[in-house]
């Protein structure tokens, strides 16, 4: 018998399933993102016995779908167009792994003050992480990390290696007096839409020792990024919809936010309770198990003209039949679904794109004799100096701290750790030195490394292409 449980709830819209089996039905995830070119919409179904195992050998014909724009009413069922097992095989998982580091992470179990780091509920946090990422992911998924106290802070968007796992949980510092807030609430509404920019299975999974704690509430001043405004649970969940992504939390400690587990089985996920490091790794390890046994069920949507459209699903069986009903945000447009499918719009979209390409080809096509650095994306909350910069003394600094010639600037930035690009004139060769937060090609930097035209460096986020000078040019 597993140490560890998930809380269970049988209202059908406090949490998205209910059975009448031993068998549970769960509407995990709705990716609506097709519904306006094919008329499809992907449901990702968990099916498990009394416990907790996922069922395997399911066949289409055992399930029941229907649509409505009203809860209370489904007539005739749809289409289902496929079912198939294991989809995230082939399509890969899309996670992020959000972890809390307010100061009460720093306290032992038991929430008693310690200097021990290993006796803090951090160090047994990080472990946790180490394992999970070391032997869970394969190599189409996509790890992302971030933590939040006062702020929040998205260190990387790939996160799925081992060695830059360890590196970057390495590298997290214990949050000062203003720091120490725990705003879980705007952490987890600051994720779903990254993640949510994704293709496939996407979900998020949050470790929180405590209830929200913000900082404009408790503190009496406005929060630097989000002033006065706080988010109900309810808000949160309406992100995560809208979004497609999948909640799932951790309770690890004493003290538990009275609204974090009710908002992850709204969105099709589960919450937990951990005691300890061994009972953690077990529900991380428990969570990838449930996702990897799910089915992905497409079916041909209704196009009901409504925002928001209902979905009922049926598992029959022969020891009694099990349902979910969920819901998601119907794709429109001009602010109405369309209906019936405007297939005109196939000769929209190849014009569109060949103008897209052109632009993007234009737009990137650039000339310079210096060595260049070229920013292709700003870190989660970070702001730069500059676009481009070009390098034209022996070195050139990257990072927060005022002496820095490419400026970044956000709340997850250090202002003492910096990276320099060295220029040997005489080699005419470029070597970038740095360390914690740095990876040069999805490789940890350490120390330093000879720079080569077309490098992609990640500086605590921030994405920047490394451009050698054009050849023929003063």
């Amino acid at each position: 018998m597993n140490r560890f449980a998930a809380v269970v709830c049988i209202t059908v819209f406090l949490a998205p399933a209910f059975t009448l089996s031993a068998e549970t039905l769960q509407i995990t995830q709705i990716d609506s993102s097709s519904l306006l070119l094919s008329q499809s919409v992907d449901l990702y179904v968990s099916l498990t016995d009394d416990t907790g195992t996922p069922l395997k050998g399911i066949s289409g014909d055992s399930f029941q779908l229907f649509e409505s724009d009203d809860p209370d009413t489904f007539s005739e069922p749809m289409l289902i167009r496929s079912l198939a097992p294991n989809p995230h095989e082939s399509q890969g998982l899309s996670i992020l792994l959000l972890m809390d580091n307010s100061g009460s992470m720093y306290d032992t179990l038991s929430g008693d003050p310690t200097g021990d780091p290993a006796l803090m509920r951090t160090t047994y946090a990080r472990n946790a992480l180490r394992t999970f990422v070391g032997s869970s992911f394969h190599a189409g998924d996509s790890v992302s990390f971030a933590t939040f106290n006062t702020n929040v802070v998205l260190h990387a968007d790939e996160a799925g290696d081992p060695v830059v796992m360890d590196m970057l949980l390495s590298g997290i510092r214990r949050p000062g007096t203003d720091e120490s807030y725990t705003e879980l609430y705007h952490a987890l509404a600051d994720m779903a839409l990254p993640v949510g920019e994704r293709s496939g299975r996407r979900a998020v999974i949050v470790l929180s020792d405590g209830e929200d704690y913000s900082y404009a509430t408790h503190s009496g001043n406005p929060h630097p990024i989000y002033g006065n405004q706080q988010l109900s649970p309810d808000e949160v969940v309406e992100e995560y919809i809208r979004n497609g992504v999948t909640l799932y939390a951790i309770h690890f400690g004493l003290e538990k936010d009275q609204y974090l587990g009710e908002m992850a089985l709204k969105t099709g996920g589960a919450v937990y309770d951990a005691k300890d490091q061994e009972e953690l790794t077990g529900i991380y390890h428990d969570i990838r198990q449930k996702i990897d046994g799910e089915y992905l069920i497409r079916y041909r949507a209704g196009m009901f003209p409504a925002d928001k459209t209902y979905v009922k699903l049926i598992h029959k069986s022969p020891e009694g039949n099990s349902e979910a009903v969920r819901y998601y945000y119907t794709s429109t447009m001009f602010g109405r679904p369309v209906v019936p499918f405007p297939w005109k719009i196939f000769l929209i979209l190849p014009a569109v794109l060949l103008i897209w390409l052109l632009l993007l080809l234009i737009r990137n096509r650039t000339f310079h004799s210096d060595a260049a650095l070229r920013i292709l994306r700003a870190g989660y909350g970070t702001k730069i100096s500059s676009a481009t910069i070009a390098i034209q003394q022996e070195k050139t600094v990257i990072g927060g701290g005022e002496q820095a010639d490419l400026t970044l600037s956000g709340r997850g930035v250090p202002h003492d750790r910096d990276v320099t690009i060295v220029f040997d004139k005489q080699q005419k060769n470029y070597t970038i030195v740095g360390g914690a937060g740095v990876s040069v090609n999805n490789q940890p930097l350490k120390g330093e490394r000879r720079l080569s035209g077309g490098d992609v460096l990640n500086i605590e986020g921030t994405t920047i292409v490394f451009e050698e000078p054009d050849e023929g040019k003063n």
